[in-house]
């Protein structure tokens, strides 16, 4: 009789657990738990919205947008490109003829101005500093009436290799002087010289009394007056 009152209370020890705790509860809590770290893990696609379900204009709005930004960043075709770019190849192709042409025609016009205002100032230059070869009408007339006592004046002097500068303004009269306005007489082995201009760019100009006409300096230009009387500019 004993064993029998023993053996309920062995197989009421085997259901309870060794730690004390009630075991069901927690394997459901444990149970849920793993259930929702489940449910975060799985990808549920979102449900797509029925096209025949109205909208209202907030939403309306929203999806026309997302439209366009769809629309943004779709690739655009190749043969799209190309055809693009061949119909505005000939456009191209004329704007840049019209640019070249702008262009170099400035350039030309530039260059054709830049021409005349040389052109103009090179002449104004040589206009200011031009000293006319044969002397005036009135200065001919006198170095004409006037070449033999010139002449005599000129032979008088001393003849010579060695050039002599030092002759006096007045030497040929004052008349002479009042005329011609020499700057400067001086004489060489050829003759002797009545300097009425000299600068750099014009050289030197003046009257020229020869002592021999037959004889005359290699690099003088000259104009005969009368006898042995003539004009005369060289450049140095």
């Amino acid at each position: 009789m004993s064993e029998t009152q023993n053996t309920p209370r062995n197989d009421a020890e085997q259901e309870m657990p060794s730690s004390g705790a009630p075991q069901p509860k927690l394997k459901k809590l444990l149970g849920r738990l793993n259930a929702f770290l489940d449910y975060i893990d799985e990808e549920v696609p979102a449900p797509q919205p029925d096209p025949g379900a109205p909208r209202s204009m907030p939403k309306k709005a929203w999806a026309a947008f997302n439209s366009f930004l769809d629309s943004l960043e779709e690739p655009v075709a190749e043969d799209a490109d190309a055809d693009a770019e061949k119909s505005a190849a000939p456009l191209k192709k004329t704007g840049r003829i019209c640019w070249e042409v702008v262009f170099h025609g400035t350039i030309l016009v530039f260059l054709f101005v830049l021409a005349i205002f040389a052109t103009i100032k090179a002449l104004d230059f040589v206009n200011e500093r031009h000293v006319p070869f044969y002397p005036s009408r009135e200065v001919m007339r006198y170095l004409t009436a006037e070449h033999e006592s010139l002449e005599a004046v000129a032979d008088a002097l001393p003849a010579g290799k060695d050039r002599r500068d030092h002759i006096p303004l007045d030497r040929f009269g004052e008349e002479c002087a009042g005329i011609l306005k020499p700057v400067r007489i001086y004489s060489d082995e050829y003759g002797v010289y009545l300097m009425t201009a000299k600068s750099l760019y014009t050289g030197e100009n003046g009257i020229f009394i020869a002592r021999d006409k037959d004889n005359m300096p290699d690099d003088l230009s000259w104009g005969l007056i009368e006898g042995r009387v003539f004009t005369y500019a060289f450049f140095e």
